[in-house]
């Protein structure tokens, strides 16, 4: 991306704040989605299930959103990339 562009997200391993509500993407800043991407793994949960960081799955079709918002600024060069890498562990 060039410039200072950053990444955000609703990922946070600890004060979670509970789900967001799926929202058509927007110019402005969304709500509830203001952490720096780590760009390490972090050392426990970081993605909320049905409100709470420990939650669990317990219906077919239902999830949490994990909310994540490019910032970009003037000095970002067009046509340039970022990468980002998601895991997740399904238990059963």
């Amino acid at each position: 991306m060039g410039g200072s562009a950053t990444h955000v997200t609703n990922a946070r391993t600890s004060s979670y704040g509970g789900a967001l509500t799926y929202a058509t993407p927007v110019n402005i800043a969304v709500t509830g989605v203001d952490q720096a991407v780590p760009t390490s793994e972090p050392g426990s949960a970081n993605v909320g299930i049905g409100g709470s960081l420990s939650g669990q799955l317990t219906a077919t079709g239902y999830s949490d959103y994990i909310g994540h918002q490019f910032i970009t600024d003037a000095g970002d060069t067009a046509g340039a990339t970022t990468t980002m890498n998601y895991q997740y562990a399904e238990t059963v």
